[in-house]
């Protein structure tokens, strides 16, 4: 599974999966967490599977705001943000979590797909993937999961189709602009990272 959505839906998950025969949550063997904001990883917490993330994700899912480890971490709309969405989500984060290796991003060395550093691999049945440091523009820890074979990719928050939409849809997502100025913790870095 790649991210969870909200923990108030998990048992709406569940059922979505029983429907499609995919309800044996024995079955579930792994859970790739794009980020740590609550409608990605907000019901890991409830799965048996371990959820695999890098460490800034992590102690973004232990601490009061999501802007943490950003240029923005100080600032107080994100934590009263971070809170009420959390608790109204029943934000559950996981606890059951393996963490990707830590690379230094500054080191040449490290393999990249364009500018995006490969910071782990795995494999999903016959499907290779790769893990991709984002640049933290959506989310400080954001990672991408790209399979080149078969040109699936996976970008969390940074690649979105706002005229796809639904009304009610576009509504909700403005409540974040609204509470926080901002969905991205940095919206120059998330307007330069989309361009790549």
């Amino acid at each position: 599974m790649i991210d969870t959505g909200y923990g108030i839906y998990y048992q709406d998950i569940v059922n979505m999966l029983q429907y499609y025969g995919l309800g044996d949550l024995s079955r579930l063997k792994r859970i790739y967490i794009t980020h740590a904001d609550a409608d990605h990883c907000g019901a890991a917490g409830f799965f048996p599977a371990p959820s695999y993330l890098n460490r800034e994700t992590f102690l973004i899912t232990r601490e009061t705001s999501r802007a943490y480890g950003s240029s923005n971490q100080d600032c107080i709309l994100e934590e009263v943000y971070t809170k009420i969405i959390n608790l109204f989500s029943r934000f559950t984060p996981p606890s059951n979590t393996v963490i990707f290796p830590e690379v230094s991003l500054s080191d040449k060395t490290i393999e990249k797909r364009g500018v995006f550093p490969v910071i782990a691999r795995f494999q999903i049945g016959n499907l290779k993937f790769e893990a991709l440091a984002g640049m933290g523009g959506h989310m400080h820890g954001e990672v991408f999961y790209l399979c080149p074979e078969e040109g699936l990719l996976f970008p969390e928050d940074a690649v979105i189709n706002f005229k796809s939409l639904s009304p009610d849809r576009t509504a909700y997502n403005v409540l974040a602009d609204y509470l926080m100025t901002s969905v991205n913790v940095d919206s120059k870095l998330a307007r330069e990272e989309r361009k790549l």
